[in-house]
């Protein structure tokens, strides 16, 4: 079963715009996260897990925590 950091990786690969040669572009993921680029959080979004972990539900309304992706997941997901 993969865990939660592979779980993402895999998902973020989905978007073109975050690989190069097969690797995950992590200045890239920094960038979009940081422009609350549309296409990325509709990419995290589509998967139940990290909605889960990436948004939090307040009054109806779903928040992005971005931090969490700069902050709490930088070096396991980027190998650092």
């Amino acid at each position: 079963m993969e865990n939660l950091l592979d779980n993402l990786k895999n998902l973020l690969k989905k978007d073109e715009r975050l690989i190069s040669e097969g690797e995950l572009l992590k200045n890239k993921v920094i960038e979009l996260a940081l422009k609350l680029d549309k296409d990325l959080i509709k990419l995290l979004l589509s998967d139940k897990k990290m909605k889960e972990v990436f948004f939090v539900d307040i009054d109806g309304t779903l928040i992005f925590g971005f931090i969490s992706i700069l902050v709490a997941n930088y070096k396991p997901i980027f190998g650092y």
